[in-house]
């Protein structure tokens, strides 16, 4: 079947009709999750610096952690459309039309305008661009820009037109910065250049015209930390700490942080820094701790290769699962509130089975593909290499599609011309591959708790308490041993005034989470409020033991002043004023312990420095 140029474009065109109406439909359809005005973890921090930014505090404090050092300057740009969280989430739907165009132009160029059409169609409807699109994480961004570096390579290899290595390396560029292991890409395709030239000389000038161009686009983050920050890092320092948790002894091939490693997951930047640091008995800049955790990630790899093959074994297996691994959000817990995404048939198991035998088919123009393989084998491996969930692979779903849009044009060929034994020959290994696809996995279970924990402290943040608990228990109910859920539980129970069912919770918490020290912190301030100070003491004492803090150090010189014993109360006090000498209550404090001693004078100069005199 022969399509007209004009036909193609109308077919493109209400393809991407089709996806912009589905696209728009979801943001109406999620804007009513509190989460949409409301988000959490990363995408929190996100959306915080993005304010700065806009109010023009462009240059951050401390070398990026949390993956992407653009995308807040990518949400601040679009508050030009309106200073709201629906303003990037328009601009990344925008963009995932784009992507559409993007695919169907790769696909035209190397497979035809049938299999690019149906490629273009699946990048319109497949549910997961729609689901990304519409959350406050960098990954559409990402989708987009790498997509298009690959667009400029197979343009260059059509017309060798040194443009487009220039192109190629700026979009590539933009991509490592939202999502820094992309830039893995870059030697791949550096090596491609030197072998694809007629002559080495050639290929060396291309290949290092093409470091120079991503080079300059990723300097801006490069330069910010080495001359504003003081720290060698090219982009984010999350790397070392990301391979040890896709890397140790009891490793699940996805998020999970290890148990009595010391880290947090939800202050991953702060324990990984602490736990480094008391590791190597120095204070370290994120690059060394960065360093630090990857060094712990090779240390498993040889003291337990074995146990290192068989990991690799199961993210292989996760990487091409029709399971959506949950990370920030689950994709099953949107899927609840959207109709476009419930009753949406397309999984990447359909891609993954026929991309196969798309790639097989490929094989004899391997020439021809080297590109496209180069880009999916490195997608691929890169999250291999950490750990998998649904966003981070979401970087190789294009690279399935325009494969296997190509094997389902080819089999219908076959059909076409009632080559029926042929056909069967193709659709046995794409069923025997859909199956291998669904095998379930360990770690699949409990895909709603941290969506509805985080759901039930958003409702806490809104003061919508009964939401909060019910939210919490179902929680408990999927997990009766979740981390931070008693704790939860009891925050609710004390603003509710149900002050001993509080302390209950609080202690369970104690039970299966000893080194959480915000709870022995609560448990002291409700034995505080009670004037039970011994209690309160214990239990700020304890806090302490675990890590310090100034305001349980605020409230156990306090106690020590109600306890009469006001020497020590002051002791403490003055210790703290070292630390924070701006610090209102350290100060407060101060007067009140002079004044109960009869050192008025120096209770007034106290006084005088906390009026500014």
């Amino acid at each position: 079947m022969i399509l007209t140029e004009k036909r193609a474009v109308l077919i493109l065109t209400a393809i991407i009709l089709v996806g912009a109406i589905l696209r728009t439909i979801f943001l109406i359809e999620i804007e009513r999750v509190p989460f949409f005005h409301n988000p959490v973890g990363d995408a929190r921090i996100y959306v915080d610096r993005a304010m700065d930014i806009y109010y023009g505090k462009i240059f951050p404090e401390e070398v990026s952690f949390h993956s992407s050092p653009i995308y807040p300057y990518y949400i601040a740009a679009t508050y030009a459309l309106g200073k709201t969280l629906a303003s990037p989430r328009i601009v990344q739907a925008i963009t995932g039309l784009g992507n559409i165009v993007v695919i169907f132009i790769i696909a035209r160029i190397l497979f035809g305008n049938i299999p690019a059409l149906l490629a273009a169609f699946f990048m319109s409807v497949y549910p997961l661009f729609i689901y990304f699109e519409g959350d406050l994480m960098m990954i559409s961004l990402v989708l987009f820009t790498l997509n298009l570096s690959c667009l400029m390579f197979v343009l260059y290899s059509k017309t060798r037109a040194r443009r487009y290595i220039a192109l190629g390396g700026v979009f590539l560029g933009i991509s490592a910065m939202g999502k820094p292991d992309v830039i893995a890409i870059a030697p791949a395709m550096v090596l491609y250049l030197l072998i694809s030239e007629k002559n080495i000389r050639q290929g060396l000038t291309r290949a290092c015209m093409l470091v120079l161009w991503i080079a300059m686009s990723i300097s801006p983050v490069t330069l910010t930390n080495i001359f504003l920050l003081g720290d060698a890092v090219i982009l984010t320092s999350n790397g070392g700490i990301n391979f040890y948790i896709g890397n140790h002894q009891g490793a699940s091939g996805m998020f999970n942080v290890p148990p009595d490693s010391g880290l947090w997951d939800h202050k991953l930047y702060v324990s990984s820094k602490e736990v480094a640091q008391q590791a190597t008995g120095r204070e370290l800049t994120p690059a060394q701790v960065s360093k630090f955790w990857f060094n712990k990630g090779k240390q498993f790899i040889v003291n337990h290769p074995v146990e290192f093959l068989r990991l690799t074994g199961k993210k292989i297996l996760l990487m091409i699962n029709r399971f959506e691994v949950a990370n920030h959000h689950s994709f099953y817990f949107f899927r609840k509130w959207s109709d476009i995404i419930a009753y949406n048939p397309l999984r990447l198991s359909i891609f993954v089975a026929f991309a196969v035998i798309g790639l097989f088919m490929s094989l004899r123009d391997w020439r021809k593909y080297l590109i496209l393989y180069i880009y999916l084998g490195v997608t691929f491996w890169v999250i291999v290499f950490f750990f998998v969930t649904a966003r981070y692979r979401l970087p190789t779903v294009p690279f399935y599609i325009m494969f296997a849009s190509l094997a389902m044009y080819r089999i219908w060929l076959i059909v076409k011309d009632k080559q029926y034994l042929r056909v069967t020959k193709h659709l046995i290994p794409v069923a025997v591959i859909y199956a291998l696809t669904c095998v379930p996995l360990s770690g699949f279970d409990g895909i709603y708790n941290q969506d509805m924990h985080n759901l039930g402290n958003v409702y806490m943040s809104l003061k919508q308490y009964d939401k909060a608990l019910k939210c919490y228990m179902i929680v408990r109910r999927n997990n009766p041993q979740s981390l931070f859920n008693y704790y939860n539980i009891g925050n609710v129970y004390l603003v509710q005034g149900k002050t001993e069912l509080a302390i209950s919770e609080f202690l369970k918490e104690l039970d299966i989470n000893p080194k959480f020290q915000d709870t022995y912190i609560r448990l002291g301030q409700i034995y505080l409020s009670q004037g039970r100070y011994e209690k309160a003491l214990g239990y700020f004492n304890q806090a302490v033991e675990l890590e310090f803090s100034l305001s349980a150090m605020v409230n156990i010189g306090y106690i020590y002043f109600q306890l009469g014993d006001i020497e020590r109360a002051i002791g403490i006090f003055e210790r703290l004023y070292a630390i924070d000498p701006s610090n209102p209550p350290v100060i407060r404090n101060l007067i009140i312990c002079y004044e109960a001693v009869g050192q008025t004078q120096k209770a007034q100069e106290f006084r005088d420095r906390l009026m500014g005199k």
